[in-house]
């Protein structure tokens, strides 16, 4: 059960990391891209999903609370966005 309410935490960071993006889009009235932020979002939700079914192995590394996986989450989805960003210079930059 604790592991299911890590991965739901985790999946809140990101969904709240989605929702920034989608707000500031909205707010400089730019056109929402959904391509990048759902990959990234899937990608992030899936390596969130790894870390936390492997944590007792990371324990030392990370840890593991309701808070940081919320922050695994919203963090990971910011990250993959940045990495993806940098391996195309020419692309326009999303809200």
């Amino acid at each position: 059960m604790e592991t299911l309410t890590l991965i739901l935490c985790s999946l809140g960071g990101v969904l709240i990391h989605f929702a920034f993006k989608f707000y500031t889009s909205i707010k400089l009235k730019v056109k929402f891209e959904w391509k990048l932020p759902l990959a990234t979002a899937v990608l992030s939700i899936i390596t969130n999903a790894v870390l936390i079914l492997v944590r007792e192995d990371l324990i030392g590394i990370l840890p593991f609370t309701k808070f940081t996986a919320v922050m695994y989450g919203y963090l990971g989805d910011s990250v993959f966005r940045n990495l993806i960003k940098t391996q195309k210079p020419n692309a326009k930059p999303n809200a």
